[in-house]
This record gives C-alpha cells, sequence and structure tokens, in this order.
C-alpha cells in the first residue's frame, strides 16, 4: 500500500521546484520589503516594526499541501494573537482572480492577513529565490525586522513557541538553516548536469548523453532514481513498441510499473512523448480491466495534461465507478481529489 501511495503522493506533492539559486537571505538577515501587488484579505502590513513578531507564509492555489498547511495557520494566528500572520501567493498569475476566489472558498480555514506578490517577481525573488527555497508551503519567522527563522509552515510551533519564550537558539537554527541551503544549491548544480544530458540526447549526441549520464550516477548513487526517470524515457523514444509492450508486461506489479506511470504522466505533457506515454497509461488500464483506481486516476491526470480533457473526465468517472469496491474505500481524500479534477476538467 506504501509503494502505491507513493505516486499518489507525488502527484499531490506539486509544490514545486521554480528556483534553485545561491541563497543570500539566511536567519539573521535583515527581513526583505512587503512588495504585494494586491491585498485580499485583512489588514495591510507594509512594513515590520521593531519588537514585534510576524510569519510570512508563501503558497499557491494549485499547491496540494498548501491546503493542508493552511488550516494549521489559521489555528497557529488563534494562539498567537500577538503575532502577525500573513500568507503571500505566488509563482501563478492572478489575471482571472484564481487567487481572491481561493481564499473565499476556503474562507474561516483562512483566517488570517491574505496578500498576492505575482507570479516569479516580487517576494518570490526577494524572499524565496533569495533564500534558496524552492518548493511551497514555504514560511519564514520575522522578529525585530530580522529573518529569525525559515521552513515548512507545519513546523513553525515549536520556534515560533521558543522565540516567543526567549529559549531560542538562533544560532543553531543559522547553522541547520546553511546546511539545508548548501544542500538545495548541490542539488540544483547536479540538476542542471540532469538537465544537459537531455539537451546533449536531443541534439542527437545520444552515445555521450549516455555516458555522462552513467557517469552523473556514479559520482551521485543517490540520485540514480533520476537518471532513471531520463533512461525510461529515452527507451520509450528510441522503440515505443517495445516500451509499451514492457509496460504491459508489468501493469499488474505495482512494484514495477511505477517507472513507467512516472513517465505516462509526465510525458503526456511533452509534445515529443505524448503519444506513447497517453498509449502506456491505456495500456495498463487494459491490463488491470479498468478496475484499479490507481491506475484510472493516474491515466486522467496524463489526459489532463495532455489537454484531453473529455478523456481525463472518463477516466475520472471509471475510477470513481469502482472506488467503493476498491481498498481505497475508506481513503476520502483520494475520492475528493478525483471529484475535483472531474470539475476542473469539465470546467
Amino acid at each position: 500500500m506504501l509503494k502505491r501511495n507513493r505516486i499518489f503522493a507525488s502527484v499531490l506533492l506539486i509544490g514545486l521546484a521554480a528556483f534553485s539559486v545561491a541563497a543570500p537571505l539566511t536567519i539573521g538577515s535583515p527581513a526583505p520589503a512587503m512588495d504585494i501587488k494586491t491585498w485580499i484579505k485583512g489588514k495591510e502590513v507594509k512594513s515590520f516594526e521593531k519588537g514585534k513578531t510576524y510569519v510570512v507564509e508563501f503558497w499557491a492555489t494549485w499547491c496540494g499541501p498548501c491546503r493542508t498547511s493552511i488550516p494549521h495557520i489559521t489555528e497557529l494566528a488563534k494562539k498567537n494573537k500577538d503575532v502577525t500572520f500573513i500568507g503571500v501567493g505566488i509563482w501563478e498569475d492572478n489575471d482571472d482572480k484564481r487567487v481572491e476566489k481561493f481564499v473565499e472558498e476556503m474562507g474561516d480555514k483562512m483566517d488570517y492577513t491574505v496578500a498576492y506578490s505575482g507570479n516569479k517577481e516580487g517576494m518570490s525573488v526577494s524572499w524565496m529565490q533569495a533564500a534558496g527555497r524552492n518548493g511551497i508551503p514555504s514560511a519564514f519567522i520575522v522578529k525585530d525586522q530580522m529573518i529569525v527563522w525559515m521552513g515548512h509552515p507545519m513546523s513553525l510551533d515549536a520556534p515560533l513557541g521558543e522565540i516567543k519564550a526567549g529559549t531560542y537558539d538562533m544560532a543553531k537554527a543559522a547553522a541547520a538553516a546553511k546546511a539545508e541551503q548548501e544542500a538545495t544549491a548541490k542539488a540544483a548544480a547536479i540538476q542542471k548536469e540532469f538537465a544537459a544530458c537531455e539537451k546533449m540526447y536531443d541534439e542527437g549526441k545520444t552515445v555521450e548523453a549516455k555516458a555522462k549520464l552513467d557517469q552523473l550516477v556514479k559520482d551521485n548513487p543517490n540520485r540514480a532514481r533520476n537518471a532513471d526517470g531520463i533512461k525510461i524515457k529515452w527507451k520509450a523514444l528510441e522503440d515505443p513498441k517495445a516500451f509499451l509492450e514492457e509496460a504491459k508486461s508489468v501493469a499488474k506489479d505495482a512494484a514495477k510499473r511505477d517507472p513507467f506511470v512516472s513517465f505516462g504522466m509526465s510525458g503526456a505533457a511533452n509534445p515529443k512523448t505524448q503519444a506513447i506515454a497517453l498509449q502506456v497509461m491505456d495500456a495498463m488500464n487494459e491490463a488491470t480491466d479498468q478496475k484499479d483506481v490507481l491506475m484510472l486516476y493516474y491515466a486522467a491526470v496524463a489526459n489532463q495534461r495532455a489537454k484531453k480533457m473529455d478523456i481525463c473526465v472518463a477516466y475520472c468517472e471509471k475510477a470513481l465507478a469502482v472506488y467503493d469496491a476498491s481498498e481505497f474505500k475508506d481513503n476520502a481524500d483520494l475520492k475528493k481529489v478525483i471529484q475535483e479534477l472531474v470539475v476542473k476538467a469539465k470546467g
């Protein structure tokens, strides 16, 4: 069950790496200015006042984990009336007022000051990019106009309590933040090397690309799964027929089919691999008799990414039709995700 939920979790945690750069902003740095396009809810915070404590949380409407952390932030805000909580929307456009609609939909679950700073601009640059933080939700604690903590919003409780009690070890937190930033920067550098391998392959230098990729894995064995994803894509491009047959042969084995499912969902958005990716998802569902809820859901996601909304809806409806007889019958969260996907695909 754990393996079967791994890809489901990866679909929900689309929160996502938008930037990966050096991190001049860290614990002990002066807090950058508030750079807001639109104040949506609560009292505007134009600047940080000395002697006061603030929590600045970054989120986006498309971010599944943000929906989980937002109510937690609300509970913390209720318990800490002396702290100002500010939710800042980033990494998406807002021409259609999606941020305002999301905040209205959340209602009392998002009961603190909320603003929108822009897509890949504003505070996504001066805060998130500058701090080397490449995933949301993400939060910062500011005290006396200084950043004193940064991390995941679900981990706010302890440091916030220590900061208020005067027992917070900022030196220890700064060392931990520095180590995290260095690890993020190293990961970003390795990811650039993987991208270089793919570019080399696309340019027709297939032998050189494969050799470079093998060397990368040899030097960074903990990133072998990244390489596996690239290799399976190359395999699909080089011999689609054989690739499709292999996908069919492992369709009923959750342990072996994960790489094919990952390829099917990611490849569906790429014009070069879209056709074979969708064929793989269709074939794997045929092999599981159109009764495997997760496989049906994965196929729906793949077709959504390929902008084939009618097929996306059809797969969702098949998943819902067999849901109550499946191993996920007691998993209300997955059912809700599938239902919401139907609404999005139809809208």
